[in-house]
């Protein structure tokens, strides 16, 4: 099924319902305007439109759309997938494509066969051509189809056609797709025509996507030089992070920088001299290097995400929730006056302002509400300034679901450019600013509609072009051998789920022979048990009204508990017990909704869950593992909790003489692990014992099987590891300093989403969730047009 790149008269296209296929340009479009679809993906709707509503059966579009290559089912079930999420984006009133159990399948409406050169515009009239526009030089498919990759230089823009009054059936935009990630525009953005008069025209750019980087591993964290012809970045293609440099007219790459340890998050000064970056060398910091290369010099011994001044005299940096600024001169970093920020949460989430004299933040609470905010650097400068918003944009941004990360001024200072998640797809968006008020007043605009995850936003200096990069990510459960005594990883483990099953929550049964994991696909939560020993597993339940919040083993490995919290918010959540082997099921509800399960007892007759204590925070308890009277419910015992503070991720040791937990202020982006004895009575916050110091954030402590070693996950430098701290149970008192026992640091690396992120420590095995990631650089042009 080739796809030809020149369009002729006598060329057949196919019409069902709105929708109009090309297949000798491969497009799709809906009421003159195009559908965009990756090539692959076309080539299966052919397939069914040329069947004509006839069953096809996987083996028939394997056959016609992979000839003789082998590939995952999964393949087409993503392309089948997508077809159906754009088909209903344009028209929800249809279902296009059935699935026929058993069978395959087929599209349901009727299809009909037209020329191109019959082909009428929407007044009647044809072209005198009768041939739609279509800008030849950018099909879909353009690089297989020539035989040689171009990804790496920007495509040239096809000259406009002349164009008669009538509305006509145009292309609207490149669809470029790589082996590691799909990226689309809108529609909105990709249109470049606009009618003015009877027989006038005018021309504005096109914006246009194009791939800079294809290295097969993962390239991140883009920078544009000051003149806007290269791309710094950070890459992992010699099997370590070390920062290059791509020109945007092509060119082979250049290495910047190169060391045993991870170098990565560039940022290029204005005035083109240096590249500042954050390295994990001699013990970690951030560091500038000359532009062209050399000696790196280091300007912090801490901090992430350099952001160069205008002037190019200072560079803003993060260390956990506080901003400070340093210069090259060599004096310590200056933390940013916190009189100044009247926010709580700026992590990964500043930026200057284009005047050099201030910075932004966007802000989220415990409950994700968002609040942008600019302050002066220097407090004598002015007060804080808060961006309203108006109602229309903020009707868009609660209608999309979206919640923003990451973001960058256009250097006029009249739009900001957002990473935006809204469902399940991380993208770019942005939105229009007063200039002088800074007020929010119109978009949210969706710039790009990838379902790969797109991060790392750059604008380039004019503000014409928007460098990024889309990333693949695909998590497997890992087992790592392991001597939890010694504090010691002793190999490097292997995966333990397969592929194809994004899996994470996961709980690993006392003897270390069945691992519990959840998977989510397709609108369910599905829990499922593998045997270590010889790989077979099965589905243990499936939740399509509620999700599977924590699932844990009992300590003699014969159950399997976790809190069922429905979608309904309306209806309470409960702890529900499954049998192992069997296919028992027990529910225990309480007065008070349980929020987490966290812990069995050794005797199985109580749950350690997460509360809500009257003070409106996460506090814990136990919940009685027996049945309540008839109709019922039982009461949960508060084991601790704190009037300022929220608990969470509880675990008893082994010889259950003492609890460990978290404890963080909302918004959570610092935590400390702390551990107290278990007493029948409440434990007050001053009987705790510290085992960090909170200074960064740290999660999911973990006993060692002999109850002397804590160890839990942290991010203090830069990544999320295991850590470690040793702990004499007698005397209740920690013993040396916290340790690092793992580094992933590399494209292989422990789970980000904090919720999601588990471990599992048995007498051999350390068993965590690995994500691992490819991506390139991507660079969105003519956002000015």
């Amino acid at each position: 099924m080739t796809m030809r790149l020149a369009a002729g008269p006598h060329d057949v296209l196919y019409r069902f319902g709105a929708f109009l296929a090309d297949p000798a340009v491969g497009r799709l479009y809906h009421d003159a305007a195009e559908v965009p679809l990756t090539p692959k993906a076309f080539q299966v709707l052919l397939v069914l439109v040329d069947m004509r509503g006839r069953p096809v059966s996987k083996d028939e579009l394997f056959a016609r759309v992979w000839p003789d290559v082998i590939v995952e089912d999964n393949n087409l079930a993503r392309n089948i997938s997508m077809l159906r999420k754009v088909l209903r984006e344009r028209d929800p009133q249809h279902d296009y494509i059935a699935t026929l159990s058993g069978h395959g399948y087929r599209l349901t409406l009727p299809v009909t066969e037209l020329a191109r050169g019959t082909l009428l515009d929407e007044q009647g009239a044809a072209r005198p051509d009768g041939v739609p526009f279509v800008p030849a030089a950018s099909s879909p498919d353009e690089h297989q189809v020539a035989g040689v990759d171009h990804s790496s230089t920007p495509p040239t823009p096809p000259a406009p056609a002349a164009r008669s009054p009538q509305r006509r059936l145009w292309g609207l935009g490149v669809l470029l797709v790589s082996a590691t990630a799909v990226v689309s525009l809108t529609l909105g953005a990709a249109s470049g025509f606009f009618l003015h008069g009877p027989g006038e025209h005018h021309t504005l750019p096109v914006t246009r996507l194009w791939q800079l980087t294809s290295t097969g591993h993962l390239d991140s964290d883009p920078s544009w030089s000051p003149d806007g012809q290269m791309v710094a970045y950070s890459s992992e293609r010699n099997g370590r992070f070390g920062i290059w440099i791509s020109r945007i007219t092509g060119g082979p790459p250049v290495q910047v920088t190169s060391a045993t340890a991870r170098q990565w998050q560039p940022a290029w000064s204005p005035d083109g001299r240096y590249l500042a970056f954050r390295s994990e060398s001699d013990g970690g910091g951030l560091f500038i290097v000359a532009a062209q290369g050399g000696t790196p010099r280091q300007i912090a011994h801490f901090g992430v995400r350099p952001q160069w001044s205008p002037d190019a005299r200072r560079v803003l940096f993060f260390d956990g929730l506080d901003a400070y600024t340093v210069t090259l001169d060599g004096q310590p970093p200056a933390k940013l006056p916190s009189a100044a920020f009247p926010w709580a949460d700026s992590r990964g989430r500043l930026a200057w302002h284009p005047d050099g004299r201030r910075v932004s933040a966007y802000v989220t609470n415990s409950e994700n509400h968002g609040t942008f905010w600019t302050v002066a650097v220097d407090t004598n400068n002015g007060p804080a300034v808060r961006s309203v918003v108006s109602p229309e944009v903020a009707a868009r941004i609660r209608d999309a679901g979206l919640h923003f990360g990451n973001f960058s001024w256009a250097p006029t200072g009249d739009a900001l450019y957002f990473e935006g998640r809204a469902d399940e797809t991380q993208n770019l968006w942005r939105v229009r600013v007063d200039p002088k008020s800074l007020d929010w007043i119109a978009g949210p605009e969706r710039l790009t509609t990838g379902t790969s995850v797109e991060s790392g936003i750059a604008l380039s200096p004019d503000g014409r072009r928007l460098a990024f990069d889309s990333r693949v990510e695909r998590t497997v459960i890992w087992t790592l051998p392991f001597d939890p005594v010694a504090g010691q990883l002793l190999g490097r483990g292997e995966p333990v789920t397969p592929d194809t099953a994004n899996a994470e929550i996961l709980d690993m049964s006392p003897d270390g022979q069945h691992l519990a994991y959840r998977v989510t696909a397709h609108g369910r939560q599905e829990l499922w048990i593998r045997s270590i020993r010889n790989s077979e597993e099965r589905m243990r339940v499936m939740e399509t009204q509620a999700s599977i919040v924590q699932p844990k083993w009992s300590r003699d490995g014969a159950y399997l508990a976790y809190v069922r919290t429905p979608t309904d918010l309306l209806q309470s959540a409960a702890v529900v017990v499954l049998g192992a082997r069997g296919n028992d099921e027990r529910v225990f509800a309480a007065t008070q909704s349980p929020e987490m399960f966290y812990d069995w007892s050794a005797d199985g007759r109580s749950f350690l869950v997460r509360c809500g204590a009257n003070i409106g925070r996460a506090a814990i308890c136990l919940l009685p593992a027996s049945a309540p009277p008839a109709g019922n419910k039982s009461d949960m015992q508060l084991v601790t909790s704190d009037a300022s503070r929220d608990l969470y991720a509880a675990k008893r040791s082994p010889d259950e003489r003492w609890i460990s937990f978290i404890a963080a202020r909302s918004p959570t982006t610092r935590s400390a692990v702390f551990v107290a004895p278990m007493s029948p009575r409440p434990v007050p916050a001053d009987a705790w014992i510290p085992m960090t110091d909170g200074r960064y954030f740290d999660d999911k402590p973990r006993w060692s099987p002999d109850g002397r070693v804590l160890y839990f996950l942290s991010n203090r430098a830069g990544f999320w590891n295991l850590w470690g701290r040793r702990f004499d149970p007698d005397r209740g008192l920690p013993v040396g300093e916290p340790f690092q026992v793992s580094t992933f640091d590399t494209s292989l690396q422990l789970v980000r989403n904090t919720p999601n992120l588990q471990l599992a420590v048995t007498r051999d095995r350390l068993i965590v969730p690995i994500t691992q990631t490819s991506g390139a650089i991507w660079v969105l042009e003519n956002l000015d047009r």
